[in-house]
């Protein structure tokens, strides 16, 4: 725990085996029990710890909380990500003591939503990093699919339980990238391609004036199919094909 100022006032040491997610409540029962109930308390916790459970502990102790969402709440804005409007730059001052160190360019953008407000963050050397690790892990995935291939080929690994659970394996050893591939086994060959949704089904915003003078957003895919484009047609949506960016969130 640390004062405004950043100043540490208590600490709490843990077992090395115990998972980070259970330790919001024994850290808040030590907080009150040393420093006492007290107002305009905010918690702070990583994306380890950010289960509904814990938020819902937090809020249940009347506490203000700060937290980094998981994936799969990220992906509800990603409408708001590619929407450059909105979002304003961090100023951050270089410290005196580290003149040299270069501060990364980072913008935020303010949306509430269901009574929580959500700071959507761009920074782009972070957008370099995470594509750099998306990129690392494809490399891999595809690696170790083509040495499970090979094995099959080969004769090494003749028992189909044996080709799904490696198959499983190597999902769970990459997560961030198997889920664009499809990979199945079937009648002694593996295969692997990228989703077929990926292709053809890739959105990207588009804008249109109205005749009112208002501004449409509307989310269309990329390659359109036959039904879109008729659907397209009747709102008077251009739907010839558009190159979408590759952008990692």
């Amino acid at each position: 725990m640390v004062d405004r100022e950043g100043f540490p006032i208590m600490h709490e040491v843990f077992e090395g085996n115990r998972a980070d997610s259970t330790t919001v409540g024994a850290m808040l029962d030590a907080l009150e029990e040393r420093q006492g109930k007290k107002e305009m308390i905010t918690v702070v916790v990583d994306r380890g710890m950010a289960s509904q459970d814990n938020i819902d502990l937090i809020k249940s102790r009347g506490y203000h909380y700060v937290v980094a969402t998981r994936q799969g709440e990220r992906d509800r804005f990603l409408c708001e990500f590619e929407d450059e409007e909105g979002f304003v730059e961090v100023v951050r001052p270089t410290s005196a003591t580290k003149s040299h160190q270069k501060k990364s360019h980072v913008e935020v953008k303010k949306k509430e939503c269901g009574g929580e407000v959500y700071v959507l963050v761009v920074s782009e050397e972070r957008t370099v990093k995470d594509r750099s690790i998306r990129e690392a892990h494809e490399r891999r995935l595809l690696c170790d699919l083509k040495k499970l291939k090979e094995r099959i080929t080969c004769g090494r690994l003749v028992r189909e339980d044996k080709v799904y659970e490696a198959i499983g394996r190597i999902k769970e050893r990459y997560p961030r990238v198997a889920k664009y591939y499809e990979i199945s086994y079937d009648e002694g060959e593996l295969t692997f391609t990228v989703r077929e949704a990926l292709k053809t089904h890739q959105m990207v915003t588009i804008v249109l004036p109205t005749a009112d003078g208002r501004v449409l957003k509307v989310r269309r895919a990329t390659r359109p199919t036959s039904e879109q484009i008729e659907l397209y047609s009747k709102l008077n949506v251009p739907h010839e094909p558009i190159k979408p960016k590759k952008i990692w969130l």
